[in-house]
């Protein structure tokens, strides 16, 4: 009897590495969505969610799947609204 394996890339998804988000540590896994980011800080799915690299902020949309590594830091804020 032979098992099948599950392609590499299924496994990397049950992948989790640990993530700062607003100054809060979470665990995700290492592919993973901008909402998926903000369910797991416990943070409302209408903000916005930026990367932080260095003295930049890079938007992460909420269907936008990214690859985070240990130690990745994130800011959610709240959105503003259109005047």
């Amino acid at each position: 009897m032979t098992e099948s394996l599950a392609p590499a890339e299924t496994l990397s998804h049950r992948h989790e590495v640990e993530i700062e988000v607003n100054y809060r540590f979470v665990k995700v896994p290492q592919h993973v969505t901008g909402v998926a980011i903000k369910v797991a800080a416990r943070i409302d799915p209408t903000f916005d969610l930026y990367r932080i690299e260095g003295d930049e902020e890079f938007p992460v949309g909420n269907d936008e799947e990214i690859e985070v590594h240990h130690g990745a830091k994130f800011v959610a804020t709240p959105g503003l609204e259109p005047a």
